[in-house]
């Protein structure tokens, strides 16, 4: 038994030996191994609380097209709830490949030409764009009138409209789905593993490894965060809303939340009263009120998030070994320390772990490593709440 000093301790922590350590990392880690053997994949949160599991999702796929195999992976970090994070993983990856599937085109004599590098591109920006869309649509059409019908309809015909639980909760689920969010972090991989694209909403990140000629191991970050530690983020949405001081406020938009670009989190991208009359009147809804009341007051000119990702392509090379996505679980536990994916990448390429997992690796180095009374405390602790956030980790070797 051992005290951590986290959340304010000291708390309780078993210690735990190996060959248990490991075993029961692997277990709570949820690590496996899927599209074909290509990608291994861990998410990770050791509270054991039913109201503090994760709501991190992720997708790994293979896709048979016309030219053959492509890879997809993704990570998509839930937050306030898990609902937008969780429908996202399940259906957007097949939305997504019917529109490069679309793609493709035959000539006369019969012959698949492919998309080009720009096609795919755009198609990634747009479905992501038409997906959120497609979040709130549900939502909306409970109210055909519009901002007219949500400013007029009487509160309690809006509840009864809204709270619907013991009919099923059809229409509550739609307003959850609107009020929840989740970043996106996407990556795809061409048949002949000769171009690579990333999608980005959010500050998840992705890494790629690659080994020269001297078998050096190098690190490329191929995303920026989205959120108001990135000063090109929170100039970009002060430039949106001109005169508005409170656009960012404490590094956060509208006081509120940390991402400046998600899927879902409508709040932030409706005209305020639906927030007024119709989110805070949802039971269940937000956990507390005087917040959603507080920030919803600077609201004049939405919308303050954005949902235009950033797409990142370049060609890959024999040297490019392994693309690693990451949620911010990851990032938070080497906060302060800019060599983040370096070590990441030494993890994955320690030829001394004993974890096959490549995503396993990575997690073990960022919880302690070989230090089994410190990965001990991370997974053991006996707290009632969360002491780290949400962690999950996907690599796709190329």
């Amino acid at each position: 038994m051992g005290w951590g000093p986290e959340a304010g301790g000291p708390w309780p922590y078993r210690i735990l030996d190996e060959p248990v350590l490991s075993q029961k990392l692997e277990k709570y880690a949820n690590a496996e191994t899927v599209a074909g053997g290509k990608v291994d994949v861990v998410t990770f949160q050791p509270c054991g609380v039913e109201s503090e599991s994760s709501q991190d999702r992720f997708a790994a796929q293979q896709w048979e097209l016309p030219n053959g195999t492509w890879t997809f992976t993704a990570i998509f970090d839930g937050h306030a709830g898990h609902e937008v994070a969780d429908l996202t993983s399940k259906v957007f990856p097949g939305k997504l490949k019917a529109v490069i599937d679309g793609l493709f085109t035959r000539d006369p004599e019969g012959i698949i030409e492919e998309p080009t590098v720009d096609q795919v591109s755009n198609a990634l920006s747009e479905t992501l764009v038409a997906w959120d869309d497609e979040i709130v649509a549900d939502f909306l059409a409970l109210f055909p009138g519009g901002v007219e019908q949500a400013e007029n309809m009487p509160i309690e015909e809006i509840k009864a409209l809204i709270n619907d639980t013991e009919k099923g909760g059809e229409n509550h689920y739609k307003v959850m789905k609107a009020i929840r969010g989740s970043t996106a972090l996407l990556s795809l991989v061409d048949p002949k593993r000769e171009n690579l694209w990333v999608a980005n909403l959010g500050d998840c990140q992705a890494v790629l490894a690659s080994q020269d000629e001297s078998s050096l191991w190098k690190a490329k970050l191929l995303t920026q965060n989205h959120n108001g530690d990135n000063e090109n983020e929170v100039a970009r949405v002060e430039s949106e809303h001109t005169g508005e001081h409170e656009a960012i406020l404490n590094q956060r938009v509208l006081g509120a939340i940390a991402v400046t670009r998600a899927l879902g989190d409508h709040e932030f991208k409706l005209p305020a009263v639906y927030t007024k009359r119709i989110f805070l009147s949802a039971d269940p809804g937000f956990r507390v009120h005087s917040r959603v009341e507080d920030f919803i007051a600077r609201s004049h000119t939405p919308p303050y998030l954005s949902n235009v990702a950033d797409i990142h392509h370049q060609k890959l090379k024999e040297t490019d070994k392994f693309i690693l996505l990451c949620s911010d679980g990851l990032t938070d536990l080497y906060r302060g320390q800019p060599e983040g994916p370096t070590e990441w990448i030494k993890a994955i390429t320690d030829g001394d772990r004993k974890e096959t997992n490549r995503a396993l690796r990575v997690l073990r180095a960022a919880i302690g490593g070989d230090d089994n009374e410190v990965v001990s405390r991370h997974m053991t602790l006996e707290l009632m709440s969360r002491w780290m956030d949400d962690t999950t980790i996907v690599v796709h070797t190329l």
